[in-house]
Order: C-alpha cells, then sequence, then structure tokens
C-alpha cells in the first residue's frame, strides 16, 4: 500500500501593498487551502520570517486553551500586550497587520517579500535578491 507524500511547498514572490497589506497569489492560495474568512494565528520566527498557520478551532477556546496571565519582558510581544496569540482574519486573498506592528517588522509598501504555501500555513519573509523579483507585478490591497 502506498503512503501518500504531502505535497511540496510552493514559492512564489510578492510585494507588500499598502503598509502591513500581504496579498496571497493564486499559487500559494491553493498550496495552503487559505480562503477569505480563515482565521490565521501569526507566529514571527528567530529569522524574522512571519508564519501564518490556519486555526482549526475558534479564537476563543485558543484563548481558553492558550491563556496568557502576563509578561515580563519591557518590550511585550503583540499577541502577549493582547492577552492572547496574535489573530489575522483573511480578506479576498490577503491578510493586514496593524500599522505599527508591520512597520516593525519591515513590511513597508513595496517591500519585496518571498512566500512559501504549505498546506494550512503560509511562510513570509522579506526578500533581499532583487533578481528575483524581475517581471513580478506590484499588488494593491484594499484601502
Amino acid at each position: 500500500m502506498k503512503t501518500r507524500q504531502p505535497p511540496a511547498p510552493t514559492t512564489t514572490f510578492s510585494f507588500v501593498g499598502n503598509v502591513g497589506c500581504i496579498r496571497f497569489p493564486p499559487p500559494i492560495r491553493k498550496a495552503s487551502g487559505i480562503k477569505r474568512g480563515d482565521r490565521l494565528a501569526l507566529t514571527v520566527e528567530r529569522d524574522g520570517s512571519l508564519v501564518l498557520e490556519k486555526l482549526q478551532v475558534s479564537e476563543e477556546t485558543l484563548r481558553e486553551t492558550l491563556p496568557v496571565e502576563g509578561c515580563a519582558c519591557q518590550n511585550a510581544p503583540e499577541g502577549c500586550a493582547a492577552g492572547g496569540p496574535e489573530v489575522l482574519t483573511v480578506g479576498w486573498s490577503y491578510v493586514r497587520l496593524p500599522e505599527a506592528r508591520a512597520s516593525a517588522l519591515g513590511l513597508l509598501a513595496d517591500a519585496p517579500l518571498r512566500l512559501v504555501g504549505e498546506p494550512d500555513r503560509i511562510t513570509v519573509s522579506l526578500h533581499p535578491r532583487a533578481r528575483d523579483m524581475e517581471g513580478v507585478s506590484r499588488v494593491a490591497c484594499p484601502p
């Protein structure tokens, strides 16, 4: 009996639309299965990349399961300050981070991005190689 291998990750390049607006190109939406209305948990990795993972439970259940009692650090992360994990809702084909958070992460308008789509997960990172961005169209996001 054959075991089914998970699909290989899909990688594309894009740009930040408005500050903090990350649009998901069709190949990323297809690979991740993430669609409008889905709730995504945001995690910032050590290398600065963002991991957006589809929540399989309601935000309320998540807050009850993973309560945050407080933070002892001087510069508390957004999720800690909000009393729970950072959660974003997918628009038509994008997510938007709060402007202050986006600026702190370098997600300014027209910043080049590398997106990797896997089932129920999208990893987003700033992309430093200009040659990879040749022919990639700028994106617009709703105001």
